[in-house]
């Protein structure tokens, strides 16, 4: 993938500016200048606003818990469309502090492979083994290829593990025995991505 070297001013509080370098994919890059064209402002000031808005999500996170007690640390994301799977993982891997990721697959019916996800947050873990996400054919393909950039190029990849073998359908499974399975698989910590690709590519 071709990467491009990006400076820009971060604003701090004693109202100098700082200068950061980064180093970010091609078409992130043409999505925020698109982003920022659309809403008429800089691309300086449009990859301000993301960078402000995610400290800003995780307050609101940690604000809404401390409203309300919960009864189970653990949740079973929904299925819905393959774009909108795609789209709710990207979101919790965006908005909240991410302490673990589990990757596994498990076979359809059809002996292809789906992905399975547990992710670990500071507050709870999120299960996905209802999705019908996979890279049997696009654009399923580009889906799933954007949700392992994102745990790439974000740095979260340090705290990815993957199961090696395939874990079972655990859809019907009580939530806590579907998370005990698919640690029981010894998942290990992934060091490329691709072993965890040619998983799904079968």
């Amino acid at each position: 993938m071709m990467q491009l070297q990006i400076n820009y001013n971060i604003i701090i509080m004693n109202k100098q500016s700082s200068t950061v370098s980064l180093r970010i994919s091609s078409s992130l890059s043409d999505r925020l200048k698109e982003e920022s064209t659309s809403k008429g402002i800089s691309f300086n000031s449009e990859v301000l606003k993301r960078l402000e808005g995610s400290f800003r999500n995780n307050e609101r996170a940690r604000e809404l818990l401390n409203l309300v007690e919960l009864d189970t640390k653990f949740f079973r994301v929904k299925p819905s469309s393959t774009y909108y799977e795609k789209e709710k993982i990207l979101k919790i891997l965006e908005s909240i502090d991410v302490d673990r990721i589990i990757l596994a697959a498990r076979k359809d019916d059809l002996n292809g492979a789906i992905l399975v996800m547990i992710i670990h947050t500071n507050f709870a873990s999120f299960v996905i083994d209802s999705f019908t996400l996979s890279m049997a054919r696009k654009p399923r393909v580009y889906e799933v290829e954007e949700i392992l950039e994102l745990i790439k190029s974000s740095g979260l990849i340090l705290l990815t593990e993957y199961c090696r073998t395939y874990v079972k359908d655990t859809r019907d499974f009580p939530i806590e025995e579907a998370i005990s399975h698919i640690m029981d698989s010894s998942p290990t910590l992934i060091t490329n991505m691709n072993q965890y690709v040619s998983m799904l590519k079968i």
